[in-house]
């Protein structure tokens, strides 16, 4: 018998990865096809990890047969290959990780029919005989869905006639429905400036219309539009219906020319176009300032690679993936590019992952989960800002996106591009040992410099007893830079208006019941909210402990810089963008609208503007509150702050002479310090050695193992068996168990314990089983443990270890 191992799209934890069917005599199939299978009372998709031949004597159950092969939904072997390495690298079930890989939405659009095997013969009941006068008279095929709706050849006779050979079953994923796909584009001419200024009662709309009109002028789906403008595709219905969005016509598609390239770029992208012919999947490094045009190497560096005929993966954060970036590419590269985007409909992700399986796309630009793309001629991946912790998943599976590029890019000889301003620490040391090629574009692409960048003591402003939001030299710069008719960005990775209400009676700071921190309150809906659980509760105007009515708040937030901006500039058009303004739908295209039409002259944000924009009039970045990421208990937190203070401060001056006013208490911090300086090596080379001292990565890789119950007691005991099963294992340093930095999370105790281990340790040991921490309740397990109410999870080199 030919058997094959099947992994079914599983999302539990702890459930076998693959399960052995028997290939029904006749199907031919190989490692990465599609299959539906019988698993337990139900059917699944799922992929053949290998085939083999077997005798029925080595199984001691009863090996079930596959139900069909599903055409158009295998995966190349390459992708395969990632898939079972994403698995055991970051031990997640491979079920999990072919969950990913699934292409969405892709089960109820499965269709199964039956068909009549020529000449076939058997003994039949007058049932069955019916069932097959019907499928004869249907042409001698009837679909799945049929045989549920029809009485007589119902599913009981068609599944007889199917055991006794009479009948063939299929599955395939149908083709795309011929209905034209139009692209749209925006109308030119003074119909679109009359609708703007008519219609201002229409936000949506006129946000839709500001984000493509700083877009090339290529056809997108109105789909694609909806996604990346962040609207609804009613409004962008309404949009095509006024004749403000238009048909795309062929023209619209020719392709723009690259830009002259400056010497740096030159010589990055000739060493890059060599790799590329030469076909030995070369990782790079590309090392660049803020502006520096590596968005014009990773473009040209696509061209090539199109051009031999082989297909190119474009990965960016999820913040950068907007309608700019696609109408960039497209521009370049007309309709051959294929948008993987979770904000997309499921129908267009779906045509997508079609048109890159079939080549037709054979460039795929899209965030974290487009790694999974089934391209099968892979000659080029990018990883643009390879430093983001968007790449790293937080929920199972969880992968990161660098060392899947990583491994995928070698298995297919395909050449490896990871790009930043502010490279990861692993990756930079990874380059200077030689596993990558480093290449470094040290000046801006444009006629500008880097900004000049000032420090602002505000231990000085306590001493003198005037501590302000805006200090002298902020509030003197932010006025010289409105009056010369330029903007202003103002940045506080915090948001809300304070990060706490305090009794000033006792002392009382109202507490998440679910979380271990306190409530954070937003004044704009006069509020207190958890942000891990997303409690909202109303502000109190009395002490709940003492009755008292002195009740302040603590700390600046966003919501608060916004509104001692409007005090002191009360004439000034002020936005915030953070991410409680980012969940209105246009939103954030509406802002982005406004600073570039000049009626936002300032703009107050978190992260999510530090990094991806560019505003030619920006040419003022003031950070209000430097140190405010160095408190955070991780051993990142000083790589972190220097990384975005370095991208916040590369906003200012893109076109024009730009400064930055940094205020903060620790002045002589490195991060601080080397990000004033714009000086990436020598803040590696201080934190390379920190790390080193006190073995973390790159020299050591980490496991966070995570035990959380709704008893305290519980999640202690489960760290502590853990911990003292890991001690047990060479190699393996244990460091706790401990207290989560948030000891309680959305109503469940947490503990951690922390495993070091050497870069060539066989990762597996590291997982964990039942034999660990019997979940039956009968103690077989060390310890006698009940784990009926402890979830255990093993972040294998975790983003956070919170």
């Amino acid at each position: 018998m030919r058997i094959a191992q099947v992994v079914p799209d599983l999302l539990a934890q702890g459930v076998t990865d693959s399960f052995t069917y028997e290939i029904p005599e006749g199907m031919k199939l190989t490692r990465g096809d599609a299959v539906l299978a019988p698993f337990g009372g139900r059917t699944l998709v799922g992929y053949v990890a290998n085939v083999r031949e077997a005798n029925a004597s080595e199984f001691d159950f009863a090996v079930k047969q596959i139900a069909s092969k599903i055409d158009g939904l295998s995966l190349p072997d390459d992708l395969m290959e990632m898939l079972e390495f994403a698995s055991a690298a970051f031990l997640s079930s491979l079920g999990s990780v072919m969950a990913a890989a699934m292409p969405p939405g892709v089960r109820s659009r499965i269709t199964t029919v039956y068909s009549i095997i020529p000449g076939a013969e058997a003994e039949l009941t007058p049932g069955q005989r019916e069932a097959l006068k019907i499928i004869t008279e249907k042409g001698g095929k009837i679909s799945e869905r049929q045989v549920w709706a029809s009485k007589s050849a119902g599913r009981s006779a068609v599944s007889a006639l199917l055991k006794k050979g009479i009948l063939d079953r299929t599955s395939y994923l149908p083709p795309e429905r011929k209905k034209k796909l139009g692209a749209y584009v925006l109308a030119s001419g003074p119909a679109v400036q009359k609708f703007v200024e008519t219609q201002r009662r229409k936000p949506a709309q006129i946000a839709c219309i500001e984000v493509l009109r700083e877009a090339p002028p290529i056809g997108m789906t109105s789909a694609e539009i909806a996604a990346l403008t962040g609207v609804t595709s009613s409004t962008v219905d309404r949009l095509i219906e006024a004749g403000i969005l238009i048909e795309a016509k062929h023209e619209s598609t020719v392709r723009a020319a690259p830009k002259k390239l400056t010497s740096e770029q030159s010589v990055a992208f000739d060493r890059i176009a060599a790799s590329l012919r030469e076909g030995k999947g070369t990782k790079f490094l590309l090392h660049g300032v803020t502006g520096s045009g590596k968005t014009e190497v990773y473009l040209r560096a696509v061209e090539e690679t199109l051009a031999m005929g082989k297909q190119a993966l474009y990965l960016v954060p999820e913040i950068a993936l907007t309608a700019q970036v696609v109408g960039q590419v497209r521009e370049r590269f007309g309709d051959g590019v294929a948008v993987m985007h979770s904000a997309l409909a499921e129908g267009e992700r779906l045509r997508n992952w079609r048109r890159a399986r079939e080549g037709t796309a054979p460039l795929v630009i899209g965030a974290r989960s487009a790694i999974f793309a089934p391209l099968a001629n892979l000659g080029l991946v990018i990883v643009d800002e390879e430093h983001e912790g968007s790449y790293k998943q937080e929920t199972a599976p969880r992968y990161h996106v660098r060392e899947l590029a990583e491994f995928r890019a070698a298995r297919a000889g395909a050449t490896l591009i990871l790009g930043s301003a502010t490279p990861s620490l692993e990756s930079y040391h990874r380059a200077l040992a030689g596993d990558f090629e480093l290449l470094e574009l040290k000046s801006r692409a444009v006629a500008s410099k880097l900004p000049d960048v000032a420090i602002s003591d505000l231990r000085d402003l306590f001493k003198e007893g005037k501590p302000s939001i805006l200090g002298p030299m902020l509030h003197a710069e932010l006025a010289a830079t409105l009056n010369a008719g330029e903007q202003a960005i103002l940045f506080i990775n915090r948001r809300a208006y304070s990060h706490s209400v305090v009794c000033r009676d006792c002392g009382y700071s109202p507490r998440c019941p679910n979380c271990s921190v306190a409530f954070t309150f937003h004044r704009g809906i006069r509020k207190l909210r958890c942000h891990h659980c997303d409690l909202t509760v109303p502000a109190p105007d009395v002490c709940s402990k003492c009755s008292g009515t002195r009740l302040r708040a603590l700390g600046i937030g966003t919501e608060k810089v916004e509104e001692i901006v409007r005090e002191a500039f009360p004439h000034v058009g002020v936005a915030r963008l953070d991410r409680d303004v980012a969940q209105k739908k246009g939103a954030v295209e509406d802002i982005f609208a406004r600073l570039r039409e000049g009626s936002v002259q300032v703009l107050v944000g978190t992260q999510m503007i530090a990094k991806g924009l560019d505003f030619p009039n920006v040419t003022l970045v003031g950070v209000i509150a430097a140190d405010t990421g160095l408190n955070v208990p991780d051993y990142r937190s000083t790589e972190r702050t220097f990384q975005l203070l370095t991208q916040v401060a590369g906003r200012a001056g893109r076109r024009r002479p730009g400064r930055v006013v940094v205020q903060c208490f620790q002045p002589e911090h490195p991060a601080i310090r080397f990000s004033a300086d714009q000086d990436y090596r020598d803040f590696y080379e201080f934190e390379i050695a920190e790390r080193k001292e006190a073995l973390y990565p790159p020299f050591v890789r980490l496991v966070n193992v995570i035990c959380a119950s709704s008893s305290a007691e519980s999640a202690r005991e489960a760290a502590e068996v853990l911990a003292d099963h890991y001690s047990k294992i060479q190699g393996i340093e244990v460091v706790g168990p401990a207290e989560c930095a948030l000891s309680r999370l959305r109503g469940k105790y947490r503990r951690h314990l922390l495993l070091k281990l050497g870069l060539d340790f066989d990762i597996s040991k590291a997982a964990w089983g039942a034999h660990i921490l019997p979940e039956n309740g009968k103690g077989d397990g060390p310890g006698n443990l009940l784990l009926k109410d402890v979830a255990v999870t093993v972040d294998v080199s975790p983003g956070s270890l919170m």
